[in-house]
């Protein structure tokens, strides 16, 4: 999900990855939220760091505002949607296998909704360029840094990094982030740590909406399969969530407004989620044929409604390579 700098632990984590352009070129918007409790905690904030590729050296991303009544009640129609695609009586959803001070050179800090937010393009300068008077620098910094630099967790080349710092409490809340395509669906779950309670598995609790031309009807996780919900592109449209989309964005480097385009008629929705221990990692997709033939329930019309303050869930979320049935 994130690397937390600060002792604040999120819950309720959701991931919405959904393929935009800009400028004519492909990008990647992740909206990322979750419940975090900044009270009674003794710092000032919840800071925390998300890496996402960045193969291409981009160093100008679009950081946007999930806050907005428009981009809630998006986030709210995608919720309710993908969760009428479960059973009535759901299951966990899982098959188990059993086998310094500031200069021209620091990183501009955005104010983004609830967020305090800077965006380092590189590792170097993650360490070297961000303005931390405006963040709350762990005393550990350097042994939690050390996470990033695991090449088993961040596999690519490079990467850029979100410094994201709460500055109240927030339920059901994040930001989005525009990201240059890596030719892969990435879902940063990984935690800042390899193991609790030394078994080599962390605690998960996160859903994730992967808008896409393709369906599968699973996703392999660690030693689970994922059931994979499918909302067909036809009830997409029907459902108006495309029209709820805010394309506004601000861009990292300089402040400058802009907007992305997002053309989602002919896309599904791919809805799974994870709520078990599992190994440490981050969530990539690779869309293969699957010998695997698991059917998800018929569409429900009605009967959920996303209420956020009914979230009682724990933890946080992750892993790697997916099967996915082409249909194209």
């Amino acid at each position: 999900m994130c690397i937390m700098m600060t002792i604040h632990e999120p819950a309720s984590t959701r991931l919405i990855n959904i393929p935009v352009i800009v400028d004519d070129k492909k990008y990647k918007l992740m909206l990322y939220t979750n419940d975090l409790n900044v009270s009674g905690t003794g710092a000032k904030g919840a800071l925390m760091v998300v890496p996402f590729p960045n193969v291409s050296g981009c160093d100008n991303f679009g950081l946007v505002d999930v806050s907005s009544d428009k981009m809630k009640a998006f986030r709210k129609e995608v919720y309710e949607v993908c969760e009428r695609l479960k059973p009535v009586r759901p299951d966990d959803g899982m098959f188990y296998l059993s086998d310094k001070g500031f200069n021209r050179s620091m990183k501009m800090v955005h104010e983004v909704g609830n967020y305090k937010i800077s965006v380092a393009n590189s590792l170097q300068e993650l360490k070297d360029s961000i303005n931390w008077t405006q963040f709350d620098k762990p005393d550990d910094f350097e042994e939690k840094f050390s996470t990033f630099t695991d090449k088993n967790l961040y596999p690519e080349s490079n990467y850029c990094y979100v410094i994201a710092q709460a500055q109240v409490s927030v339920k059901n809340d994040g930001f989005g982030f525009v990201y240059p395509d890596s030719g892969c669906e990435y879902f940063p779950t990984a935690h800042e740590c390899t193991s609790v309670g030394g078994d080599g598995n962390v605690d998960y609790d996160v859903k994730m909406y992967n808008f896409s031309r393709k369906r599968g009807n699973m996703v392999m996780f660690g030693k689970y399969f994922l059931i994979c919900y499918n909302l067909e592109h036809s009830n997409v449209e029907h459902n108006g969530i495309i029209k709820l989309l805010d394309n506004n964005m601000v861009m990292s480097k300089d402040g400058a407004e802009r907007t992305f385009d997002a053309y989602l008629g002919d896309h599904y929705i791919n809805f799974f989620e994870v709520h078990e221990r599992c190994p440490n990692g981050n969530l990539m997709i690779e869309y293969k044929k699957s010998e695997f033939k698991i059917q998800p329930v018929s569409y429900r019309e009605k009967d959920y409604v996303f209420n956020p303050d009914a979230i009682t869930s724990k933890s946080r979320s992750r892993n790697r390579t997916s099967y996915f049935e082409d249909v194209n």
